[in-house]
């Protein structure tokens, strides 16, 4: 795999997580 594609895909994941867990507080605080 491509080193530049790595680097994308793993800040895509990264971004994924922090989205669901910034959902999931704010259906919390809701």
């Amino acid at each position: 795999m491509n080193k530049r594609i790595f680097k994308i895909v793993l800040w895509i994941m990264i971004f994924a997580i922090l989205a669901s867990g910034f959902i999931s507080a704010i259906a919390i605080f809701l």
